[in-house]
């Protein structure tokens, strides 16, 4: 593995080899951004390889002093959302002047929900917010196993 200070001076450069070095060392971690985004794995594929070849288009850009690892996060996930964005797959307006109401609230619902019914649950959400339905989720959990 090299150095990621080289690998990005030989992006900068168009050498190939540094380029396929930085795509094979970051290829995991890349595509698990992009599988959060894609219903399946050759759309995953799809925008990772959009996403690498902004990265070589646009490594100039990138600021040495920060993480790359970030700055590469915050390309995939940009690339992913235009990729849904073109697709029509994602919506960001949603008309709210709609009440509905739901009755009383049981308090212990969400406790009589098996882990997997769950994950049911949550994979019918909008795509942007699952990630922090999950988060909200594990944190009331374990504020509950705390009390």
């Amino acid at each position: 593995m090299q150095d990621i200070s080289a690998i990005i001076a030989g992006c900068r450069n168009w050498n190939r080899s540094s380029q396929e070095a930085l795509y094979r060392q970051f290829f995991g971690y890349a595509m698990a951004i992009c599988l959060r985004y894609a219903n399946n794995k050759d759309e995953a594929i799809e925008i990772l390889n959009d996403g690498f070849l902004k990265i070589f288009h646009h490594i100039h850009t990138y600021d040495t002093s920060r993480p790359f690892k970030s700055w590469l996060s915050k390309i995939m996930a940009n690339t992913a959302i235009d990729h849904l964005r073109s697709k029509k797959r994602i919506v960001f307006t949603e008309d709210i002047t709609q009440v509905y109401d739901l009755g009383m609230p049981d308090e212990n619902a969400i406790s009589k929900l098996t882990y997997e019914e769950i994950l049911q649950l949550v994979q019918l959400l909008p795509l942007l917010t699952e990630p922090f339905s999950i988060y909200m989720y594990w944190k009331d959990s374990n504020i509950m196993k705390s009390q």
